[in-house]
């Protein structure tokens, strides 16, 4: 068990230090961060700094960190100082300078020196742990990701406040386990979702963020390293790339389930994305860990993050430092919960599996009947045995599509969502996603014929050809059809070896009570290659009303 940070002795401070450096640079050219906490005998924090230097090497960070931790201490005109550091080293060549100086640093040594010639300073300099030196650790990693000078930090910022939580031993502010005033409180109530300390209502725009719209792509995973946790650089998959390249901004967002957004920069030659350090200090992500990767169809990525015990996670109560908006709360009402399996040859997944125990836990009590839905729209019935506590219903998929099992994959993604469906999604190898060929209506083997459930025709119009589009109406004739959409839902349409996912909407008051398609239409009309006068034909299985083939019927008068 770790110790955690000591309150210094009345009528003293303490302050914490730390230096951290790259021998690569960061994609905004830092080589090093800087990390500085002073806080009394109370613990409250008296002065923070977070940034960093232009410095040449590593020993010579360290020891400015220390440097610079002693102005700080001056600068709140405390005397009474206990300095803490983890580098032992550093501490030695400082008290050994009389022996040698190295004289790429000589400067700061000597500064060191004449600093403890002060009278009035009492100093003891002492070597710790990690765990004892969290906040200044986290600083100075914040420092290097996102500032270019030592700054002093007038406030908490980022998981500044959880850390000083936990260093009191006052236990975690995430996941709901905060203070709130009676204000805040009401405001939670009302489903306030910026005022509420990160609580929000579920059905709030806001909790719709990682929704996606436009065109699908293929999702894919990365299993962490160590050695990637230190890196600020992730490579993505090579084919993934090679097919959607063209499409991705060179600067675009990740964005997690708790509202946490960070800008990075997508280089298309070294296909991978940069800037992405920040992500493994402010998530604690280390070796073992994996981000699931989903493109939103417009130009940013939704995150998710799957621990070692191959569940998603519990999301920190955290935002990016750069966000001036707080978190929000992750709830399996709200997106449901991931988790993956991973395929053995020794025991090929062909019908039955069991679930991680962590999934099972935090869902509760599985529903007994459930639905498995597949990339290809395809939806099969199956159960979740009470007794030996394993999901029954994946053989249907095999026989429609003739596999033996899945026994070719790497990994199977399931996403257990709302009014018990899963989500059941197959990686390669490469663990980039294969799409299952096929679509709702397409024949399959062993007599699998789905029969035609509902039909939707939308004859395209001038405006709904505009480059700035607000929507094509659904005429009321398919009533039939729309009324069992919510008032924003999202429908998946499929064509042979793509999809495309559309936002739909009721349009309510007044004469026109309708609803339209509207989020990812212009990127669906646009791969399709309609025109002014072409039929959209929408058909949709006896099993689902939310999955859709299509075909075009082609206008050629024009």
């Amino acid at each position: 068990m770790e110790n955690g940070w000591d309150l210094p002795p009345k009528g003293f401070v303490k302050v914490n230090v730390f230096g951290v450096f790259f021998h690569n640079p960061l994609s905004n050219g830092n080589t090093s961060g800087l990390g500085i906490v002073v806080r009394d005998s109370e613990g409250d924090i008296l002065l923070m700094v977070s940034g960093s230097l232009q410095i040449m090497n590593e020993r010579a960070n360290e020891l400015w960190a220390m440097l610079l931790g002693l102005r700080a201490c001056l600068y709140v005109r405390e005397h009474n100082v206990i300095l803490e550091t983890e580098d032992g080293e550093a501490v030695a060549e400082w008290e050994g300078w009389k022996a040698y100086i190295d004289p790429t640093y000589e400067d700061v040594i000597r500064s060191l020196v004449k600093r403890t010639t002060d009278k009035r300073l009492k100093l003891h300099v002492s070597v710790v742990n990690e765990s004892k030196n969290h906040l200044a650790r986290y600083l100075a990693k914040d420092g290097a990701l996102n500032r270019t000078l030592p700054v002093i930090m007038p406030k908490p910022f980022g998981r500044v406040r959880e850390i000083w939580h936990l260093d009191m031993g006052l236990g975690t502010t995430e996941f709901g386990f905060d203070l709130v005033t009676e204000e805040q409180y009401r405001k939670i109530k009302e489903g306030d979702s910026n005022e509420a300390m990160g609580q929000f209502n579920p059905d709030a725009e806001g909790s719709r963020d990682m929704e996606c719209s436009g065109f699908i792509s293929e999702k894919f995973i990365r299993v962490l390293t160590a050695a990637d946790t230190t890196l600020d650089e992730l490579k993505i998959p090579r084919d993934f790339v090679r097919k959607y390249g063209s499409r991705l901004e060179d600067s675009l967002l990740l964005k997690f389930r708790n509202g946490y957004e960070i800008a990075v920069v997508f280089k298309n030659e070294r296909g991978s994305l940069l800037g992405v350090f920040s992500i493994f200090e402010d998530f604690g992500l280390e070796g073992g860990k994996m981000l699931l990767f989903e493109y939103n169809g417009v130009r940013d990525f939704n995150v998710f993050v799957i621990g070692k015990d191959l569940t998603e996670i519990i999301y920190p109560n955290i935002v990016h430092f750069t966000q001036n908006r707080r978190p929000r709360t992750v709830s399996l009402k709200n997106g449901g919960l991931k988790y993956v399996h991973f395929v053995k040859e020794e025991e090929p997944l062909y019908d039955e599996f069991e679930p991680p125990f962590s999934f099972k836990e935090r869902c509760g009590m599985l529903q007994g009947y459930h639905t498995f839905l597949f990339s290809n729209g395809k939806k099969t019935v199956g159960q979740y045995n009470h007794e030996n506590g394993k999901y029954q219903g994946l053989a249907k998929i095999c026989s429609i599509l003739g596999l033996q099992n899945f026994g070719k994959f790497n990994l199977v993604l399931f996403s257990y969502e709302e009014m018990y469906v899963t989500t059941v999604s197959v990686f390669d190898d490469h663990f980039l996603e294969v799409f299952l060929p096929g679509t709702p209506l397409s024949s399959g083997l062993n007599s699998h014929n789905p029969t035609v459930r509902g039909r939707i025709e939308i004859t395209i119009q001038p405006c709904h050809m505009y480059k700035y589009s607000y929507g094509v109406d659904i005429s009321t004739e398919y009533n039939g059809i729309t009324n069992f959409w919510r008032n924003i839902d999202y429908i998946t349409v499929y064509a042979a070896g793509s999809a495309w996912k559309l936002q739909v909407r009721y349009r309510g008051g007044g004469e026109s009570q309708r609803t339209a398609i509207k989020d990812g239409w212009m990127q669906f009309r646009d791969d399709l290659g309609l025109v002014a006068g072409d039929v959209l034909v929408l058909e949709c299985a006896d099993s689902s009303i939310q999955h859709f083939c299509v075909q075009v019927i082609k206008n050629h008068g024009e």
